[in-house]
């Protein structure tokens, strides 16, 4: 019905908000204002993290800023191991509710299981999603 079309608008939105922030490279920054007379700024995502490269060309010195994979080389601590494993797991189950969602949406019997029954069935993916985000 219209409830299930609205409420598959917030999934899709919150799913893509959810992997725009996953993928970033600032989900972290360190700042360090010492020695230097301008502060030297480090961010770092979950997956990525921020590089400056400068460009040298004919008309002149460039800074570009972009994200990068980190290296095969990077070795993590628990803590960030289990953040990526859970962002693993909430763009899953995110995809799994979003399905979940579009059945709803489409579907036009009143009966259906996971026409008008989606909330049943949603409701406790939508707080394992909250749990698993961090939020």
């Amino acid at each position: 019905g219209r409830w299930s079309l609205i409420t598959f608008v917030f999934a899709i939105t919150a799913f893509t908000l959810m992997w725009v922030a996953g993928t970033r490279c600032n989900f972290i920054k360190f700042v360090s204002t010492g020695g230097t007379s301008e502060p030297i700024v480090r961010e770092f995502g979950i997956w990525y993290y921020r590089a400056f490269t400068y460009i040298t060309s004919s008309d002149g010195k460039f800074v570009v800023e972009s994200c990068h994979r980190y290296p095969d080389s990077s070795e993590f601590d628990a803590s960030w191991k289990a953040a990526r494993a859970f962002s693993v797991l909430v763009f899953i189950f995110a995809a799994i509710v979003i399905i979940i969602k579009c059945s709803a949406a489409c579907s036009f019997t009143p009966d259906d299981r996971y026409g008008s029954g989606s909330s049943s069935l949603v409701t406790p993916l939508y707080l394992l999603l909250g749990i698993l985000q961090g939020g």
